[in-house]
């Protein structure tokens, strides 16, 4: 695919990249799966200087039209990075007068604007917007200078009023979760809110009828909407399209390896270090996607041969996340749960624990999500009987249990890294800053982590240890 920048940026993980500058290809998908694609480069009807018509570009035909020049666009021959624009006035509506998709109670949507160079005042300013005649899903860039979205509930990203910026804007909504990106030079954040509770119905660029009846003045290079959630692969392709083509920097993806209730990834080469004495300290850190159903998900698992020394750690039913230690020969353990309802179901979350040296008398677990810490336990004295390193050598597993008894059948790995001390509240928070494709073996004022895995693609592949230990993770049971 010409212009995506798709290849293997190491020998061990893709990447999904732009190498800035124009000229970015479109990935196939966006005409035959789209619900609406306007670019300003094609399917424009002039009327003078301004637009009258604006042709939808995927096989739907959901045109976009405004017959009043008062309240038609600007059509800009070079804006964004060289390329066309509309630039809309505060008057500016364009509806899709004859939308063929009726109202999409799930929808990705994607646009690209340059923001404007003065304050604005008004507090509605649309710069895009479907809706049916109760409800509405929109995306749009306030008077107080924040990007928001609208799906029966609000996402706000407080952007510092970047004026005069070039930016992606992203929305997605659906029964599990409503998510706002802004991409930009300078800042590239998101937020997820909860689940949508409204649909998007018929499409309007600019101004929503019976709300304000304002818009804001920007340039709207592009717009494309989903009828769908789309997947991280097809996500990494249309940022680094959209990235490539108006010259906005967007991030290196990782794209996570998705539990298939089947098979699991291993260090069964008798030679992990995961599993250690437990009088030493320890911490992990995943960057995890939760199951969509609230069922129970191991990400990462630490055993001894016998299956019962170790740690485990993973999703629980009910919005539950959950580290838990095990002793041989004996019921006693060391559990720590967030509370119920803590985890957005379908969310992507990043989530570790630390326990403190010391064995577990003296050794808190401390459990944190999304750089918070969200629980802490104090260790049993029964703990403390026994060994908790077998000699043979100890396993550790993505998404899955070694004796193949408890592999995830919801759940994902974007990354994950084990280190041999206990990480501070902050060290959480600045590996959840820096996202879940953020290089966290990279991040200044960290410890170099023993093991460090990131995910090569959504298929289960080997994945080679970039931390200390060198203990390569390998597919249980093999392809075939």
């Amino acid at each position: 695919m010409a212009g995506i920048g798709i290849g293997l940026a190491s020998p061990f993980f893709y990447l999904f990249g732009s190498q800035g500058g124009g000229g970015g290809q479109p990935p196939d998908f966006i005409q035959t799966d789209s619900a609406l694609w306007l670019l300003a480069s094609e399917g424009v009807t002039l009327n003078g200087s301004t637009v009258s018509a604006w042709a939808d570009q995927s096989t739907h035909g959901n045109d976009v039209s405004q017959g009043s020049a008062a309240r038609q666009p600007v059509f800009v021959g070079s804006s964004i990075n060289g390329q066309p624009a509309l630039a809309l006035g505060i008057d500016t509506h364009m509806p899709a007068a004859n939308f063929t998709q009726g109202n999409l109670a799930e929808h990705e949507t994607f646009a690209v604007f340059r923001t404007p160079s003065d304050p604005i005042a008004t507090d509605f300013p649309f710069v895009i917007v479907g809706r049916n005649p109760s409800n509405r899903g929109d995306i749009s860039f306030n008077g107080s200078g924040n990007m928001s979205t609208f799906a029966g509930n609000s996402a706000t990203i407080p952007t510092d009023a970047p004026l005069n910026e070039v930016g992606i804007a992203r929305q997605l909504a659906t029964a599990t979760e409503h998510t706002a990106q802004w991409l930009s030079a300078s800042f590239d954040e998101s937020i997820t809110v909860g689940p949508a509770t409204q649909e998007m119905g018929a499409c309007e660029i600019g101004a929503l009828a019976g709300l304000n009846n304002r818009t804001v003045p920007v340039d709207l290079a592009e717009v494309i909407i989903f009828p769908r959630e789309l997947s991280e692969t097809e996500r990494a392709e249309i940022m680094t399209y959209l990235g490539n083509k108006y010259n906005i920097p967007v991030p290196d993806y990782v794209i996570p390896v998705q539990a298939n209730g089947t098979n699991y990834l291993t260090a069964d080469d008798g030679a992990s270090p995961f599993v250690r004495d437990r009088t030493l300290p320890m911490s992990l850190v995943l960057w995890a996607k939760a199951p969509t159903s609230n069922t129970a998900a191991y990400l990462a698992t630490a055993y001894s041969s016998a299956q019962v020394d170790g740690w485990a750690v993973d999703f629980q039913t009910n919005g539950r996340f959950r580290a838990q230690f095990t002793e041989l020969g004996s019921t006693d353990g060391l559990r720590v749960d967030t509370p119920s309802g803590s985890i957005t179901s379908g969310g992507t979350h990043c989530v570790g624990f630390t326990k403190q040296s010391g064995g577990c008398r003296a050794s808190d677990v401390e459990l944190f999500i999304d750089g918070a810490q969200q629980a802490k336990t104090v260790g049993f004295d029964t703990f403390l009987s026994g060994t908790w390193v077998d000699p043979a050598g100890n396993p550790f597993n993505l998404l899955g249990r070694s004796d193949g008894t408890a592999i995830a059948a919801e759940g994902a790995i974007y990354q994950a890294a084990v280190f041999d001390v206990e990480l501070t509240a902050q060290q959480m928070t600045d590996i959840y800053d820096a996202g879940a494709s953020g290089d966290i073996q990279s991040l200044s004022g960290l410890p170099a982590p023993i093991g460090y895995f990131r995910a090569d693609g959504p298929d289960f592949s080997d994945l080679v240890d970039l931390g200390t230990s060198g203990t390569d993770l390998v597919v249980r049971p093999p392809l075939t």
